[in-house]
């Protein structure tokens, strides 16, 4: 069996991360449209848009088991943080996008990652599939 191993590599507890109090404010409501055109009621995706550590404790507490397919997009360790640039009347508003800058080593790059990814295999069916953006 393959190991990973890196500096200060810390091991997850699952069960004590668990964590029912996050709370999400909902943007947006889509409902899906049937071929008449008729608005469909039952509704089962949902799309998060932040951290995705935070969104997972959330999730952990109702969909443990639940999730058929998990697909996320991280940083790429580029060692960079990203500006959001948004045209606005004529203007440009520059906002922080995201983080992309982890030290000297990867260590604390790979710990986010394994966190994450221990996280959202609680999540997943036995027939799961978790699909990485590299």
């Amino acid at each position: 069996m393959v190991r990973l191993s890196w500096t200060n590599k810390k091991d997850l507890d699952v069960n004590k991360l668990k964590d029912n109090s996050i709370t999400f404010e909902r943007v947006k409501l889509i409902r899906p449209i049937n071929s008449s055109g008729e608005m469909i009621n039952v509704w089962s995706n949902k799309l998060f848009w932040g951290d995705n550590k935070l969104v997972i404790f959330y999730l952990l507490s109702k969909f443990t088991d639940k999730i058929n397919l998990i697909y996320i997009d991280p940083p790429f360790a580029t060692g960079s943080d990203y500006i959001l640039k948004i045209r606005m009347d004529g203007n440009i508003l520059k906002e922080f996008g995201y983080k992309d800058n982890w030290g000297k080593t990867l260590d604390i790059y790979l710990q986010m990652m394994y966190e994450r990814l221990i996280l959202m295999k609680e999540l997943l069916t036995s027939n799961g599939l978790i699909i990485i953006h590299l």
